[in-house]
């Protein structure tokens, strides 16, 4: 008698594997039993998946900054401070803050640097898993641009914010060496130039006289530089402010910080369109200010109807300036 090879044509059947019939029946009389398995036909209607590149979103660099500029309403802002001054935790605040619904008059309408935004703001929420709250340190190299896409709702004009984003030992080295401006191209391009004033180092008695000259020799260096503008605007910004508000020696912060807007009043009224003061807890530690105080009034300031800085191609200020050249020969 010849054998049965233990085999089924149901190719859901594991007979051959643990001996039971998949449909419960005996090998006499299972239709499918000794039979080879049908083979799978291809499935003529199956569709490959489409293939996405998703375009990067980290932060721009200055070339893809100028595109934007080029074909959009655009406002620059360059942030100036020291290391730990709260540049990062200003700029991730306001995006955080805009996650909450407008601010103001001023509506979120997109991003080309969303994972730049959520990579500084992971590290503040409660997903982290965080007790304290961390802010990314804003690596060394030339400067990149955080974009933001902001709609007025009012007047439906839409206006793409570019924030500069440069270590904060770059601009503490142009202190002490003016040559190092003239690579500043976010200081050059800049709407509004934004100051930052640590409050924590107003606080300390030994930081405090530093901090206040810092930002006055930098913004000598700027401007003996030759990257600022008579159409620029300038912020001064007194960050952390929660750790002020309530202390013994709030009084004398405030003084300090008084003190350092009138300087650079005195200094640079005529270098500048406006040079006003903004009070900021942007990611407060301290219940004496809730996050994002002040936010919305230096993004008033910073979108505020101006006539904004032209872009000028490289190219087309070379070709000037040889123009002029072969004029006067």
């Amino acid at each position: 008698m010849e054998a049965i090879t233990i085999q089924c044509s149901n190719k859901d059947c594991r007979i051959a594997e643990d001996g039971k019939c998949v449909e419960g029946l005996a090998r006499d009389v299972c239709p499918n039993f000794g039979h080879e398995p049908a083979p799978v036909e291809p499935d003529s209607e199956a569709v490959e998946p489409e293939a996405w590149s998703l375009s990067a979103a980290e932060r721009l660099s200055k070339k893809e900054a100028a595109a934007i500029l080029r074909r959009d309403t655009g406002r620059v802002v360059a942030i100036i401070g020291p290391h730990d001054a709260g540049k990062t935790s200003l700029i991730a605040g306001l995006y955080d803050l805009f996650q909450d619904g407008p601010i103001d008059e001023f509506q979120f309408s997109g991003s080309q640097t969303l994972h730049a935004f959520e990579m500084s703001c992971h590290d503040t929420r409660d997903a982290s898993g965080r007790t304290v709250p961390h802010i990314p340190r804003t690596p060394l190299g030339d400067a990149e641009f955080f974009h933001l896409g902001i709609d007025h709702k009012s007047s439906g004009v839409r206006v793409a914010l570019l924030i500069g984003d440069r270590a904060g030992e770059d601009y503490r080295s142009a202190a002490n060496d003016v040559q190092a401006v003239s690579g500043f191209f976010e200081v050059k391009r800049s709407d509004t130039l934004t100051f930052l004033v640590d409050a924590c180092r107003l606080l300390d008695p030994v930081a405090r006289h530093q901090a206040r000259n810092e930002v006055l020799r930098t913004a000598q260096a700027m401007v003996d530089g030759g990257a600022t503008s008579a159409k620029q605007r300038v912020a001064v910004v007194l960050t952390k402010v929660d750790e002020v508000r309530g202390s013994a020696d709030e009084a004398r912060v405030m003084s300090d910080f008084s003190n350092v807007v009138a300087q650079l009043r005195a200094n640079f009224a005529s270098k500048f369109s406006a040079i006003e003061p903004f009070e900021t807890a942007a990611l407060p530690r301290k219940t004496a200010a809730a996050r994002g105080t002040g936010l919305s009034e230096l993004l008033n300031y910073w979108l505020v109807e101006q006539d904004p800085i032209p872009y000028v191609a490289p190219n087309a200020m070379r070709a000037e300036r040889v123009f002029r050249r072969l004029k006067a020969e």
